[in-house]
């Protein structure tokens, strides 16, 4: 009876070590899930031209953003929305993605293309993700 009685402290202590490792990764996971949602919703804003909407996920670290001219970017279409490519460290609240925006001016038929990097970065605070680089400059 005493060794089952050890063999079950001895379980339910590897249980309880065992634990807090799975909560992290579980963390991690929702974290990088968050960050790929952010980064979709955020292309979804610029694709559409909503504004206002996609400055909204600009705040820098250190300082203020600095606001577009929306008068000027009435005047853009963007006609395609790319991430080309994402690296980062969930665990470290970073990443970067390299984007490309065609676009062309509302009496211009000129098809543009940019490539913004985007700086991502997350905040416990926020509990969010939020981009650190500028907004696209068209």
């Amino acid at each position: 009876m005493k060794s089952i009685r050890q063999l079950v402290i001895v379980y339910l202590l590897a249980v309880i070590a065992v634990l807090p490792m799975g909560c992290k990764k579980s963390e991690l996971r929702e974290r990088g899930e968050a960050l790929s949602y952010s980064m979709q919703v955020y292309g979804s804003l610029v694709r559409w031209g909503e504004w206002p909407d996609a400055v909204a996920y600009h705040k820098p670290r250190e300082g203020e953003a600095d606001l577009p001219d929306f008068q000027r970017l009435e005047g853009i279409r963007v006609t395609d929305y790319k991430i080309l490519g994402s690296a980062g460290n969930p665990d470290a609240g970073e990443a970067v993605a390299e984007t490309r925006i065609e676009y062309h001016l509302e009496f211009d038929n000129r098809i543009r293309t940019i490539h913004p990097r985007q700086l991502w970065y997350y905040s416990e605070a926020d509990e969010r993700w939020w981009l650190d680089s500028p907004f696209p400059e068209f």
